[in-house]
């Protein structure tokens, strides 16, 4: 589906040149759900964007390959990638309520997107489509709903709308950038089933991007795990959370609380800050935050390491 190589990203600010993505590489097969975790400040939401070149104009690609469907996007000039953007790769940003225009109604707004890509549409299938999307989302009474702002709506229906307006042309690839962020568990628990119900009846690809370790267990097929801008580990859901390899997995598992957790065990918070991206890093990002770095973390990089199959780590601990 997606083949992302050695991607590097950099954005101009007024303190300089901050390297947001450091020679990130993944790929993403048909109907199979990826997650992108880490802290924040750890890159996922520029890397996310960039996929696309959803990015403000002080970004710079400095170098990589977005292989979508044997073309790399990255070539792509902004009219082409027009017509990439919803119908083929959809997206959901992280707070609805910015997301979605505030002048419009949610029904307007999908039905724009629908026919944006559909053009030979009516007016009255762009309703019927809008409709049904509302529908298959978890709206009630869709046949309201459609004439609404969006802020008349709860959180938990706007990150619907949301939703129902990046699936509007019927993408291949769902980009959900942290959709569960501002909502409560209970809300968030009900939007991570809907994705997963909608990706079996929609037959797509996921891309979830989360600062929340806990949300992906279960819901996907393989993590990604992020710290200064590259992947430090990745593997499936099954063999990360029951063997994690990297330190910063390690930290990040032991930082969220746990249904076995005993009433007096303490949650173990990871010390220090993520890395400064706008200055060059010497070795291991992770190493001056790691209680088991080694003398060469600090002066080299470590490459990605195989500690099982299909399961990498960048650390020199699992180097064999």
């Amino acid at each position: 589906m997606m083949q992302v190589k050695d991607l590097h990203v950099k954005f101009k600010t007024h303190k300089g040149d901050v390297h947001a993505v450091r020679g990130v590489s993944f790929e993403i097969k048909e109907k199979e759900c990826v997650a992108i975790v880490g802290e924040s400040g750890s890159g996922k939401s520029a890397l996310a964007k960039s996929l696309v070149k959803l990015f403000p104009e002080n970004a710079t690609i400095l170098q990589g390959e977005v292989i979508y469907q044997n073309h790399n996007l990255l070539a792509y000039t902004d009219k082409e990638l027009r017509k990439i953007r919803g119908k083929e790769i959809g997206m959901v940003f992280q707070d609805p309520l910015t997301s979605l225009n505030p002048l419009l109604t949610i029904g307007f707004q999908i039905k724009e997107a629908f026919l944006r890509h559909f053009p030979l549409s009516s007016k009255k299938e762009a309703v019927a489509h809008t409709l049904e999307l509302l529908d298959l989302v978890g709206i009630p009474n869709p046949e309201i709903r459609i004439n609404e702002y969006p802020h008349t709506l709860s959180g938990g229906m706007r990150q619907r709308a949301l939703i129902a307006l990046a699936l509007s042309a019927k993408p291949k690839l769902l980009i959900a950038d942290e959709p569960t962020t501002a909502l409560d568990v209970t809300l968030q628990a009900k939007i991570l089933d809907l994705l997963k119900s909608l990706q079996n009846k929609l037959n797509m690809s996921i891309l979830l991007i989360t600062h929340d370790l806990s949300v992906v267990a279960g819901f996907c097929d393989k993590v990604l795990v992020m710290y200064g801008g590259k992947i430090v580990e990745s593997g499936s859901v099954d063999s990360l959370f029951e063997t994690p390899s990297h330190p910063y997995t390690k930290r990040l598992l032991l930082s969220k609380p746990r249904l076995d957790m005993q009433r007096d065990e303490p949650l173990v918070p990871i010390d220090g800050v993520p890395p400064d991206l706008s200055k060059d890093i010497l070795g291991c990002a992770f190493c001056t935050r790691c209680t088991s770095s080694l003398k060469i973390c600090g002066l080299q990089e470590p490459q990605a390491f195989e500690v099982r199959e299909g399961h990498t780590s960048c650390c020199w601990l699992n180097k064999t």
